[in-house]
């Protein structure tokens, strides 16, 4: 599961997005793949969560609540990093048009370019697509009907609804939230007794800003690392 905060506005966007994962996963952070974008990797399996190619096209994904899993399937980071092979999200929302749902378990797909934002999900079974116009969008794994979204519902209350570009540090502290007594419905999440929570958080101004927290960003330091953003050669297999 993930959460994903993505605002919409002309000519550009924003986002903000945690990773919850389980804790024994290894993972590295963001660094510039061959492929041409910028993203942190899941070592186990070779795919990225969240990530930014040179057109500024940016990809990321969670999984989707309650839906059954299927071990044969094949990686939804290894989706990811497919989708940030494309050139624009109108190019990257007709490709994943033409999709098998069965190619991967059930995921929410969101993307966003300069010019356009869209998402698909999938619930296993069936795919479906939507545009996402001007405005402030949250997905979770429980979005799109999967269960009930509140986590999502506090974050877009906590931005007051609108997709106006937020102070990083606004981002910051909303990422961070607990609760205790819901654990699943914060935005960071501590499941130690199960190894499993937030594993990671990134904010992302394109072109201008990049924020990355190495670890649940309650208690890890923030790092700037906007200087990758005009970095591409800084590039790895």
């Amino acid at each position: 599961m993930c959460s994903i905060i993505l605002g919409v506005e002309p000519g550009r966007f924003w986002l903000a997005a945690n990773r919850d994962e389980l804790l024994a996963r290894p993972a590295r952070g963001p660094f510039w793949w061959h492929q041409g974008f910028l993203a942190g990797r899941d070592e186990q399996a070779g795919g990225t969560w969240l990530g930014l190619n040179r057109r500024g096209l940016a990809v990321g994904v969670t999984n989707r609540f309650g839906a059954q899993k299927h071990p044969e399937r094949g990686s939804r980071g290894a989706l990811v990093v497919d989708a940030l092979s494309h050139p624009s999200v109108e190019s990257l929302h007709a490709w994943l048009g033409a999709l098998s749902p069965g190619r991967c378990n059930a995921f929410h797909l969101v993307y966003a370019d300069g010019a356009r934002a869209g998402v698909t999900w999938s619930d296993g079974e069936t795919l479906t697509q939507e545009w996402l116009g001007e405005g402030l969008h949250v997905v979770t794994e429980r979005s799109y009907g999967a269960a009930e979204a509140e986590r999502a519902t506090r974050l877009r209350d906590a931005l007051g609804g609108s997709a106006a570009r937020p102070e990083a540090s606004t981002l910051q502290r909303l990422l961070a939230v607990h609760d205790e007594a819901n654990p699943l419905a914060a935005s960071c999440v501590h499941l130690s007794a199960f190894g499993y929570g937030t594993r990671s958080s990134a904010i992302l101004f394109p072109g201008e800003r990049f924020l990355w927290a190495e670890g649940p960003p309650c208690v890890t330091p923030w790092q700037d690392l906007s200087g990758l953003l005009q970095s591409p050669n800084a590039a790895a297999s």
